[in-house]
């Protein structure tokens, strides 16, 4: 939050000394959180802190766990954090089970479900299966009110992310809505 703090203030043109920077730099603040991790209830009070002291977006870890960030944009909307930050889940574009394997041992904060990582092994397709377990993900987070946008991660690097900006209907970073 103090990083956080010194970055906004001198977007608005002033070091922490209270001088005047002329001209103020153009920056964009944005901080990270985890809404996965422990201690769970003590994420939002993190969020609405760093909101505070100026993030205007928070990047969401890699998480697996709909539930937990249902309820960590739930609190984020009602603690008014939504109001002034954006929430940005992120979501990663693997091909293989294997790498959701190593996620989950090897990445700290980042927790795969085995049946997850298992729907993906088991199927006769892992990549496909890979990549509609991310449009799930993708679909399930923008449909979360207070959910800004999302944070795309590609390892595949096989067309999968313009796939899913076609399937989602995102045109120029604005989901088209159903004319019906």
């Amino acid at each position: 939050p103090q990083v956080i703090s010194v970055a906004t203030g001198l977007a608005q043109g002033h070091y922490v000394s209270g001088r005047t920077i002329e001209p103020a730099p153009d920056l964009f603040v944005g901080a990270v959180e985890n809404p996965f991790a422990p201690p769970i209830p003590y994420r939002v009070d993190r969020a609405k802190i760093k909101s505070q002291a100026g993030a205007r977006f928070l990047q969401l870890q890699i998480g697996y766990q709909p539930d937990r960030l249902e309820a960590f944009v739930a609190g984020c909307v009602e603690n008014g954090v939504t109001q002034k930050t954006g929430l940005l889940p992120t979501l990663v574009f693997v091909k293989r089970a294997g790498a959701l394997r190593f996620m989950d041992r090897e990445v700290p904060g980042i927790s795969v479900p085995a049946a997850v990582i298992d729907r993906v092994a088991n199927a006769k397709d892992e990549a496909e299966e890979a990549y509609q377990h991310t449009l799930e993900q993708a679909r399930h987070a923008l449909s979360l009110p207070g959910v800004a946008g999302l944070h795309l991660t590609d390892f595949r690097h096989d067309g999968s992310l313009g796939r899913l900006v076609d399937e989602l209907g995102v045109r120029d970073g604005v989901a088209q809505q159903d004319a019906s």
